[in-house]
C-alpha cells in the first residue's frame, strides 16, 4: 500500500492565530496491476493450424484482478476472470504473417496494464526453396557465403557442392581451394516435407596468378584462408579480412544495431564489426571499427602494431599504402590509372570498372558511416595503422578507392566501419 498525506486549511499563519488543530487525512492510492506474457516466447514461430498455448503471470497489490483479456490484431482470443490465466490460440483460419499477441489485465479500480509480444505464422507446407549468395567469382582459395531464404520456415538446410563437400546451416561459408566451376544443391526441410533447388555453375574460382613466393595463402585465427599477392616488395592479402577474434583470442563483438555504432565510445563498446547492411551475403569481408582494426589500440595483438591481422602480418601503415600506390604507378603506362589497376574485375559499377593489373583485387566493401548508416557500397575503404587520438574523433585514418576517379586518403571517424587488408611483415 502507498499512502499520501493531505493537509487541509488556510495559511499556517491563520491556523496559528485561530488556534485551530491541523487536520490531516490519509487516503489510499491504488497501484496498477502487473502483467507478463510467459507463453509463447517473443518472436516464436508456428505453422497455420497449430494450437498455441498462452499463459500470463498477473499480480495486484490489492489482490483485486477483475479479468485478463488475450487478443491479437483486433481478434479476441479469450477473456478470463479467474486464475489460472491460461488459454489456447487456434490458428486454422489465420493467414501467414506476423501477429502481435496482447494480454490486458484490469483490477477493481479500473486500472489496466498490458503486455505484448510477436508471433510469426508460416504456411503448413514444405519450404519453397530459394537462396541468396555473395559475389561468385574470385581467386583460390575463394569463400562463397550462401543463405537459405526458402519460404515456410525451414528447420534444416543442407548444402551439397559438386566437390562432394556437404554443409548444414541457414547461412554457410564454403571455401573452394582449387580453380574451377562449381554447382550447389540446397535441400530445405520442415516438418511438412522437403524440397530442393539446384544451381549449376554457381561459382567460378580462378587461379591466383601472382601469389607471394613461399606464402601463397595466409590463415587467420578463425581458420579463414586468404590468397596473397606479391606487388613489388610487398606481400598483401588479396581479399578483405573476415576474422571474428583478435590475435590474442578475444572475441570481437558483432553489432548490427546502428545505435551502438553511432554512440561508439572507447573501451569494450568500441570493438565492433558487422556485415554490410547486416546481410551475410552482401559486401566483401567484414566492416570493423577503428579500435577493432587496431586490436584495441595494440593491446590485443601478439606483435608490435600487428592490429587485427594474423601473426606474421600487420595492419598497414599509411606509408605502406603509399608504397603500394607508387609501385602500381611504376607499371601503369597505358594500362589505366592506379585506381583502375587496383580494382578487381568484378563487383564495381559499370562507371568504375577495374582491370586488376596490379593483382591487388580491391573490392567495394562500402562503409558504415555517419550515425551508423551504411553507405557508399560502390566504393572501397580500408583502415590503416594509426595510434588512436583519444581527444579528437577523426583523423586521416583510411585509404579510399571511390566510385570514379583516383584513390585518396580520407578523414574517417573512429566509429565508422571500414574494411581491412593486411600486409606481411618484412623479413
Amino acid at each position: 500500500m502507498k499512502y499520501t498525506l493531505h493537509i487541509f486549511g488556510k495559511s499556517a499563519c491563520c491556523l496559528i492565530c485561530l488556534g485551530l488543530t491541523l487536520l490531516t487525512a490519509c487516503t489510499e492510492e491504488n497501484l496498477p496491476p502487473q502483467c507478463k506474457i510467459v507463453q509463447p516466447a517473443n518472436n516464436s514461430y508456428y505453422y497455420i493450424g497449430d494450437t498455441i498455448p498462452i499463459s500470463a503471470e498477473v499480480s495486484d497489490p490489492e489482490a483485486m484482478i477483475t479479468y485478463v483479456n488475450f487478443f491479437t490484431d483486433g481478434r479476441n482470443i479469450d477473456y478470463i476472470k479467474e486464475p489460472p490465466f491460461e488459454t489456447q490460440w487456434f490458428t486454422n483460419d489465420l493467414e501467414p504473417g506476423e501477429y502481435i499477441l496482447n494480454a490486458t489485465v484490469e483490477d477493481g479500480f479500473n486500472e489496466r496494464m498490458n503486455d505484448a509480444m510477436k508471433v510469426v505464422l508460416y504456411n503448413n507446407a514444405p519450404p519453397e526453396p530459394s537462396m541468396l549468395y555473395s559475389h561468385n567469382i574470385g581467386f583460390a582459395p575463394f569463400c562463397l557465403v550462401l543463405q537459405d531464404v526458402s519460404s515456410n520456415r525451414p528447420d534444416l538446410s543442407t548444402w551439397y557442392f559438386s566437390d562432394d563437400e556437404q554443409l548444414v546451416g541457414a547461412v554457410v561459408e564454403k571455401t573452394f581451394n582449387e580453380p574451377g566451376t562449381y554447382s550447389v544443391r540446397l535441400e530445405s526441410k520442415n516438418r511438412f516435407g522437403s524440397s530442393e533447388l539446384v544451381i549449376e555453375d554457381i561459382v567460378t574460382v580462378e587461379d591466383n596468378g601472382n601469389p607471394c613466393p613461399g606464402t601463397p595463402t595466409v590463415t587467420d585465427i578463425d581458420g579463414n584462408v586468404y590468397p596473397t599477392v606479391q606487388i613489388g616488395d610487398q606481400c598483401w592479402m588479396k581479399t578483405n579480412l573476415r576474422v571474428t577474434h583478435f590475435p590474442n583470442g578475444d572475441e570481437i563483438r558483432k553489432e548490427s544495431q546502428k545505435y551502438y555504432w553511432e554512440k561508439l565510445a572507447f573501451g569494450e563498446m568500441s570493438l565492433l564489426y558487422c556485415n554490410y547492411e547486416n546481410n551475410p551475403v552482401l559486401g566483401y569481408g567484414y566492416l570493423y571499427s577503428l579500435l577493432a582494426a587496431n586490436a584495441d589500440n595494440w593491446t590485443r595483438d601478439n606483435n608490435d602494431k600487428q592490429g587485427i591481422c594474423p601473426d606474421g602480418w600487420h595492419l598497414p601503415q599509411k606509408s605502406e599504402w603509399e608504397t603500394l600506390v607508387e609501385t602500381v604507378e611504376g607499371i601503369s603506362g597505358s594500362l589505366g590509372d592506379v585506381s583502375e589497376m587496383l580494382r578487381s574485375e568484378y563487383g564495381w559499377s559499370e562507371n568504375s570498372p577495374g582491370n586488376n593489373v596490379s593483382g591487388f583485387n580491391a573490392l567495394p566493401g562500402g562503409r558504415r558511416g555517419f550515425q551508423g548508416k551504411f553507405m557508399n557500397q560502390s566504393e572501397g575503404y580500408w583502415w590503416f595503422a594509426h595510434d588512436v587520438n583519444y581527444q579528437y574523433p577523426s583523423a586521416e585514418y583510411s585509404f579510399t578507392i571511390p566510385i570514379r576517379g583516383e584513390h585518396f586518403f580520407v578523414f574517417s571517424q573512429r566509429n565508422y566501419g571500414l574494411s581491412v587488408r593486411c600486409v606481411k611483415d618484412s623479413e
